[in-house]
Order: structure tokens, then C-alpha cells, then sequence
């Protein structure tokens, strides 16, 4: 793009088309009085909003905490929206929304599968600084310095101490690191939490990743089906249109 006037443009334009091929291909009944509430997780520039400044919709515009910051220009359009991290609970009544949209839905998460890797790296570092205490303390320990505690139990705690103090530390900043993680299963419950019974999911990503989310919901009792996306996108993507069943627990006999 040339400036930020031909990428607003180009993004208007291209969510105009998908709009249009959520209404008239997949059967999204986008315009019709049963969907009012809406929410776009991933908004960027509220192009999927602008889309449907015809319909009678209200639409959320959510952009993730850790893209770029483009809430301003969401505003400019005359639209709402707010800054959100998808690994932490949304602020909202449970079924709230008659239509959820999600294109990248896999940008909004945080991989849990480096915790092993961490943990390796803080039993290797752990292991080598206590190492390298030993090795300090063994060739100082004639110095005037460590003369005086040498042979004092104090001495030894102290290096004790120390080195525990770094063990407590370095499981602390792990613990904080799983604490700001989260999983594609974390977000689609809260999905799940959000919308309606009888509501409308529509998540677009790489037919990997649609793989994965038509598997899970699939566990919390979605009906869905998945359709190609829009000729233009060619197969670089899938889109899932799910509807959140109303079920409930069988009556226990007594």
C-alpha cells in the first residue's frame, strides 16, 4: 500500500465483499432482527463493522491488547470498540452476543506449549549458577573475605540462602509467564460463555487451525460447518460458521 489511505480503502472494500459472501453463501443471516448484538474479536480497523452500518446491528469492536493500536481510527469511523487481551475474561453478561466474528482467531491466543522448554532453561540455569557458587566459594574460601565464615554454619546458610532465594525467583517469573498464557480451548469456552443459545460463531483462519476449533467445538456442542472462504482468498483460508446449541443435562431418576 502507498499510505494509510489506500490500506483503510482496501480494507473497507475487502470486508464490504466478505460481508457480502457471509449473507449470500454461508447463510450468515447478518440483517436479519434475530442478530442485534454483535462482537468482531479481532476488529484492527472496524472494517467488519463498517460492513454492516446497513444492518440493524450493534457491534463491539474488540482489538487485542497485543496488536497494533488501532483503536483511534475505530472511533473515527463513529464506531465502539476497546483494547482486550483474549487471554483474560471479557466484561460482559453471559450470553450477550447473537453473533461472534473472529478472523485470526489463533493470533489471539498465547501458546502453552513452551512451559517443558521453560522449564528446562530455569533446571539447566538453576543448576549451573549453583555450580558456579560452589566454584566461587571453593576458591575464595581461604580470602580474608570468607576466612571468617568458613567454618561458621552461618556462612554456609547464607550461601544457602542465596541460592534458594534464586530458585524462588526464577519460579516465580515461570509461574508469571503460564499466568499470561492461554489456550485456543480457554478462548472458544469464553466464546461459548459470551454467546447466546441459538447464537452465531463465525471464525476464520488457516484450514489448521479450523481444524482444531471444528474439534473443539465440536466438544462443547456446537453444530457447525465449514465452508471455503471467498474465491479471492483462494485456499489460504477456511471459514467455520458454528450455532451454539441450547442443551441440557438429562434428568437423574431418584
Amino acid at each position: 500500500m502507498k499510505n494509510g489511505i489506500d490500506m483503510f480503502e482496501a480494507d473497507t472494500q475487502l470486508w464490504a465483499r466478505r460481508v457480502v459472501y457471509y449473507k449470500k453463501s454461508l447463510g450468515v443471516e447478518l440483517g436479519n432482527p434475530r442478530i442485534h448484538n454483535v462482537m468482531d474479536m479481532n476488529a484492527f480497523i472496524g472494517g467488519f463493522a463498517a460492513a454492516l452500518s446497513s444492518d440493524p446491528v450493534w457491534v463491539m469492536n474488540a482489538v487485542p491488547a497485543q496488536n497494533l493500536l488501532t483503536l483511534d481510527i475505530i472511533y473515527d469511523r463513529g464506531i465502539i470498540g476497546l483494547y482486550h487481551d483474549w487471554c483474560e475474561a471479557f466484561s460482559t453478561y453471559p450470553r450477550t452476543y447473537d453473533l461472534i466474528h473472529v478472523a485470526g482467531i489463533n493470533s489471539l491466543i498465547r501458546d502453552t506449549s513452551d512451559n517443558d522448554r521453560y522449564v528446562v532453561i530455569i533446571l539447566i540455569f538453576s543448576n549451573i549458577y549453583y555450580k558456579l557458587m560452589d566454584l566461587n566459594y571453593r576458591t575464595l574460601k581461604n580470602s580474608s573475605i570468607i576466612a571468617v565464615t568458613h567454618n561458621s554454619p552461618a556462612g554456609v546458610f547464607e550461601l544457602r540462602t542465596i541460592y534458594l532465594l534464586l530458585v524462588v525467583i526464577l519460579v516465580s517469573v515461570f509461574q508469571n509467564q503460564v499466568a499470561q498464557q492461554c489456550s485456543l480451548v480457554d478462548l472458544m469456552v469464553e466464546m461459548d460463555r459470551m454467546l447466546r443459545p441459538q447464537g452465531t460463531a463465525v471464525v476464520r483462519d488457516t484450514p489448521e487451525v479450523i481444524d482444531r476449533v471444528a474439534r473443539i467445538a465440536h466438544v462443547i456442542r456446537w453444530t457447525i460447518q465449514v465452508h471455503k472462504s471467498e474465491p479471492e482468498s483462494g485456499d489460504s483460508e477456511k471459514i467455520l460458521v458454528a450455532t451454539k446449541t441450547f442443551w441440557m443435562l438429562p434428568a437423574t431418576s431418584h
